[in-house]
């Protein structure tokens, strides 16, 4: 009868997930999102078509020579990313720190593309803009993007809360939120460390990251909840414990993209951004006039141009 009580309370009271785990996990995950967008997408699209470029910080990305395809590919990129750690998450036979890793990897892809093409729609900026402007679209291209957002982020708040479901334990209401707050919470805190190494514009890129970062997948919050009303497997109800692995890995990746994309990569990587000279979009096109960090900041933009119009030819 004691023994049975003592289950009970242990049951009633499980132990917690190890905390430096989850945020090396949260801050590698984040810190990887932010590489395939910006570098393997905006970079790779720069590249392949033999543009240079100019700046890549953990936020910003300017290319000279750069087209549409440029601007595309770093939302495509996020669209890719959160597609395969979709599949391998499902796929897979994997360990309860790996998956946590596959799911904030998926969130922090899938929410960031849905809510771009949300605020393409609205605010007429960021990248899909930017395509929009290059590609002369019709002004109902931003009702079609805020709509095709909205439905790409309401599906990806499905695909969390039925992901979910195989990482939080169901019944476990003080510790429910841990598992996937903790490393959403450090995700963004890294990506905005990160985004102040910048000396261009270190509180700009702060609080992008707090937005790409906190504001857009605010949704894996829903999905933690959601999913701790549901059955998990077994496996997943035993707590994550110290994983000296997880921990280097997590820290290792965050050192080399901080130190080296954080800090910012390119001619302009150095340079003062009260100074118009890191605002400058580069193209032989003489169409395109070029404003100064005032203006960039006025639109909230990350993009690679900033904030690009077509003048007069």
């Amino acid at each position: 009868m004691h023994v049975t009580a003592g289950v009970s309370r242990a049951n009633a009271h499980p132990q917690s997930d190890d905390w430096l785990t989850l945020c090396a996990i949260g801050a590698a995950a984040a810190s990887l999102s932010a590489v395939a967008h910006e570098a393997l997408g905006h970079g790779g699209g720069c590249l392949a078509v033999r543009g240079t470029i100019t700046l890549l910080t953990s936020i910003f990305f300017r290319c000279q020579g750069g087209t549409y395809w440029t601007d595309l590919a770093g939302p495509l990129s996020n669209l890719t990313a959160s597609a395969l750690a979709f599949v391998a998450l499902v796929r897979g036979r994997w360990q309860s720190p790996a998956r946590v890793f596959l799911f904030m990897v998926a969130a922090f892809n899938a929410f960031w593309f849905g809510g771009q093409l949300m605020m393409s729609g609205l605010l007429n900026t960021e990248d899909l803009a930017f395509v929009a402007r290059d590609r002369s679209w019709p002004e109902l291209w931003r009702v079609i993007a805020f709509a095709l957002g909205a439905a790409v982020y309401v599906a990806a708040l499905r695909g969390t809360a039925w992901c979910a479901r195989r990482i939080v334990a169901s019944g476990q209401s003080r510790y429910r939120m841990h598992r996937l707050g903790i490393p959403y919470v450090a995700g963004m805190v890294s990506a905005v460390i990160a985004g102040l190494l910048w000396r261009g514009d270190p509180v700009g890129s702060a609080q992008q990251a707090i937005l790409t970062f906190g504001v857009a997948p605010i949704g894996i919050w829903f999905a933690a909840a959601r999913a701790a009303q549901r059955s998990a497997q077994r496996s997943d109800a035993a707590p994550i414990e110290r994983s000296p692995s997880w921990i280097v890995f997590g820290a290792l990746v965050f050192v080399l993209f901080a130190v080296i994309q954080g800090r910012g990569i390119g001619r302009f990587a150095s340079a003062d951004c009260n100074d118009a000279r890191c605002a400058t979009y580069e193209r032989d096109d003489p169409r395109w006039v070029v404003y100064t960090k005032r203006a960039i900041s006025s639109t909230g933009s990350r993009g690679r141009r900033g904030n690009v119009l077509l003048s007069s030819p």
